[in-house]
């Protein structure tokens, strides 16, 4: 080759992806005198040789990483501080609720007398303001066992929703206020004619009758109609499903299922739990399979065939379309019963309640809410309801249950009771009509009262028997912790009954708006986010009605304490849920959306009350 420069040749790279050009490289061209252009690279000898970096780039490195450190260490801080500001904003609210809980004085005028009586037989100081006061309190009542509530709740943060309710279904009849107009319900009213029939089918009668006239109310048509026609359409499916459930389903459950479940030994026990694949319902199985697992049908000479069918008739008189006072609700309140007598008496105490008075209080449990019609005594008595007409408007569903029920065991196909002394037979009765009527809430604070401060602990644990008198206190209010039960379980079970209990009391509502008459507290169901279901609403229950009648319990029967660590824990759940969604900054946000949700002209929230 000729020392003159040739032209560069180029060796041009391209991607066989997306043909686009990578690399443009000169190919190397060797002269005669050995070198090449471009100048090939010197031989690799196998050394690696690592630059390292100079004094700035390690002060610029080192600055970078004590930034992101701090940035990290002050991300980290604050994040602890809102934990513990959160915290502590938890603990202040729950120690202002358990503040005002205990300046919560819902002491009768009777119990506040006879601790004055005893402060003063022990020489300790009284003052002179205190006994005036309570001197102008015995004076002015009409009723020594119950509290002055309303003025109790004044000094309490609870909205005039909860203050309303509590109020009304711990009041007696006399005190409920008749501000439903005569003439607003002549035309629906139900004749009393109508009501009586036989007395073979006077208790089915009287279930279809009640469920007949609330379908009414809500349906606006004629109720002497509805009732016929409600009557005749229910037989018919009646009879068609039962058919239907007796060839598809087994006649019971097997018992192993229910032990392993628990049943009568675990207080937690979900009654909603046990699965629907048999022809019978969950109070049937259950009381059975509890009397017998106690051996009562062969202690007490009851006649089985007689009880099943007693139990078959009774659960039949629970209207399923309740979504609280159903099969469901008495079965759960009959277990919780039983478990609180055999788990958390008998094993200590086992000879503290007879057979007999063993076997009244399952029977009231299971009875209580018979024929249940959805609605609540205020209701009945404020609509001049023929059965408050006949038990005189006091506790008029309680007193309707209760002797419907006691006259099954009249009838020769039920009467499951007949080889009982006739002295057994009379004390099962006055016991199972005590316990039903103590179940209104309208007795509630004179049954804690009594058990509170007639039956001391020392009475329990004495060697003397517990006189009639105390055993009647004590099974009746064992059967109102067993009634008030759902809220010491587990919270999804409990959470499912609250649900359940505001969809009937939204239900009476709709009733109400229906004839336009008052919605009563806790029923307006556009107004949702005050149903029972609200966590505000469940605090004030949980202080003035559960917390107190639990520790009571508990405190005689410490056995049964699992009942009140889980009712503390469901009242934290509220406690959170009511600050949740009460939060100042989103009310108004929230009021929005809840008048939106409800569908309704906004002009229906324009009122005074709003």
């Amino acid at each position: 080759l000729i020392d003159a420069p040739l032209p560069c040749v180029l060796h041009k790279t391209y991607s066989s992806i997306t043909g686009e050009l990578i690399e443009t490289s000169p190919y190397l061209v060797y002269w005669n005198d050995g070198t090449s252009t471009p100048p090939s690279p010197p031989p690799f000898d196998g050394r690696v040789v690592l630059l390292e970096p100079s004094e700035e780039e390690e002060e610029e490195l080192l600055f970078i990483m004590l930034l992101c450190g701090a940035g990290l260490f002050l991300l980290v801080m604050l994040i602890m501080c809102r934990v513990w500001q959160q915290n502590k904003s938890m603990k202040t609210l729950l120690q202002d609720k358990v503040d005002k809980a205990a300046a919560l004085n819902l002491e009768a005028p009777f119990t506040r007398t006879i601790k004055m009586l005893h402060q003063l037989g022990e020489g300790k100081y009284v003052s002179r303001d205190d006994a005036l006061k309570l001197s102008f309190e015995l004076l002015n009542t009409m009723d020594l066992m119950q509290p002055d509530l309303r003025s109790a709740l004044a000094h309490c943060d609870f909205n005039d929703n909860i203050r309303q309710f509590l109020v009304q279904a711990t009041s007696r009849p006399a005190a409920h206020t008749q501000f439903y107009s005569q003439a607003s319900f002549t035309s629906i009213n139900i004749s009393a004619s109508n009501s009586a029939s036989s007395e073979q089918g006077n208790e089915r009668d009287e279930v279809k009758r009640i469920g007949s006239f609330c379908s009414s109310m809500e349906m606006g048509g004629s109720a002497a109609h509805h009732v016929s026609k409600q009557r005749k359409v229910h037989s018919e499916e009646l009879r068609v499903l039962n058919s239907d459930l007796r060839l598809q389903r087994k006649p019971f459950l097997p018992y192993q299922m229910l032990e392993k479940m628990k049943l009568g030994v675990s207080f937690s026990f979900n009654i909603l739990a046990i699965p629907d694949v048999c022809s019978q319902g969950p109070l049937l199985n259950c009381t059975m399979f509890l009397m017998q697992k106690h051996d009562l049908p062969t202690k007490l000479l009851l006649k089985k065939a007689k009880l099943v069918a007693f139990l078959t008739e009774v659960e039949a008189g629970y209207d399923p379309g309740n979504p609280y006072h159903n099969n469901a609700h008495a079965a759960d309140v009959m277990q919780r019963l039983t478990t609180m007598l055999t788990a958390g008496l008998r094993p200590i105490y086992p000879t503290l309640l007879s057979d007999i008075e063993f076997l009244a209080c399952i029977l009231a449990a299971v009875v209580h809410d018979y024929a249940h019609p959805g609605k609540n005594n205020a209701f009945l008595i404020n609509t001049t309801d023929p059965l408050a007409q006949t038990h005189n408007d006091k506790h008029v569903l309680e007193n309707h249950s209760v002797s419907a029920c006691l006259r099954l065991l009249s009838r020769p196909q039920t009467s499951f009771t007949e080889r009982l002394t006739a002295q057994d037979r009379k004390s099962l009765r006055a016991t199972v009509i005590n316990m039903v009527l103590a179940t209104d809430m309208a007795e509630h604070f004179r049954a804690v009262g009594q058990f509170g401060q007639k039956l001391a602990p020392e009475d329990i644990e004495g060697a003397h028997p517990l006189s009639a008198d105390k055993k009647q206190i004590l099974m009746e209010m064992a059967i109102k912790v067993a009634d008030l039960g759902h809220t010491a379980l587990p919270q999804v079970a409990h959470v499912t009954w609250v649900e359940g209990l505001q969809e009937e009391f939204f239900r009476q509502g709709d009733v109400e708006r229906k004839l336009k008459f008052p919605i009563s507290p806790l029923c307006n169901r556009k107004k949702f986010r005050n149903g029972p279901a609200a966590g505000e609403n469940q605090m004030g229950f949980f202080e003035v009605i559960c917390k107190p009648m639990l520790t009571s319990w508990t405190e005689r029967f410490p056995a049964c304490s699992p009942l009140e660590q889980q009712l503390a824990a469901n009242f934290d759940y509220w406690t959170k849920e009511s600050k949740s969604k009460n939060d100042p900054k989103d009310r108004s946000y929230q009021d929005l959306l809840g008048k939106m949700a409800c569908d309704v002209p906004h002009e229906e929230f324009l009122d005074l009350e709003d």
